[in-house]
């Protein structure tokens, strides 16, 4: 079988210095593990894209070296008749939200909880949990939790195994005094730290000391009623 060859269907150039946002990430090494390499996260909302169905982002340029490959998967359209929708149950048949994504391995559910309107990821066997990281203006990683604004009508949030929690962005932000930042596996259970502090049972606190731009207070809603597994209905 012939592979399609693959069209581009949007490019944009950007100089590194009009991108929104670039953050040095402090990256843990796991004990006996390979030290990773020095990362840094880059952030732009890309204009005038018009294109739909399934979307592949390949990000390049000189010294870009991408994590988890050149070209990577950002979201797929699903096709359903006319007035029909997907909703996604629990294994109490409580509604957990509406499906408006597939992705490579996973599906993005829109969730209304807590008074907010919020993206998640999951899957059949329940919520995706997601090595995230939040920063405080304090120095020990309390008070309240703070992200890059997110202007998006509907943001992402952020579910961290253990806690039944998803940190939801919020805007507008402004330019914050970052003391610190916790880091948090994915998995729930304990994180190298390093030179950090670890906050069990699964973060890190490490000291920051700069200012970060359009940093925004994290929501915090708790998702801890939602038993997998996970099914789709129709609507």
């Amino acid at each position: 079988m012939r592979r399609a060859r693959e069209v581009p269907s949007h490019s944009q150039t950007i100089a590194v210095e009009n991108v929104s946002v670039i953050s040095k990430l402090k990256r843990f090494k796991a004990r006996h593990s390979a030290t990773p390499p020095k990362t840094a996260e880059l952030r732009q909302t890309l204009t005038g894209v018009s294109a739909s169905g399934n979307l592949y982002l390949k990000v390049s340029g000189t010294g870009v070296t991408p994590i988890g490959g050149a070209c990577q998967a950002q979201a797929g359209s699903v096709q359903l008749p006319p007035g029909l929708s997907l909703v996604v149950k629990d294994a109490a048949n409580a509604v957990v939200g509406v499906l408006v994504a597939t992705l490579s391995d996973h599906n993005a559910i829109r969730m209304r909880q807590g008074g907010l309107t919020f993206l998640v990821t999951a899957d059949s066997t329940g919520f995706r949990f997601d090595h995230g990281f939040a920063y405080f203006a304090a120095s020990d990683c309390t008070g309240t939790p703070l992200w890059l604004s997110n202007a998006s009508l509907v943001p992402t949030g952020v579910v961290r195994s253990g806690t039944g929690d998803v940190y939801v962005p919020s805007a507008p932000g402004s330019d914050t005094f970052i003391g610190s930042m916790l880091d948090w596996s994915s998995s729930g259970g304990p994180l190298p730290c390093g030179a950090g502090t670890p906050v069990p049972p699964d973060a890190c606190c490490s000291l920051w000391g700069s200012t970060l731009p359009s940093m925004a207070p994290l929501s915090v809603v708790d998702v801890s009623g939602f038993v997998p597994p996970f099914f789709l209905q129709p609507n």
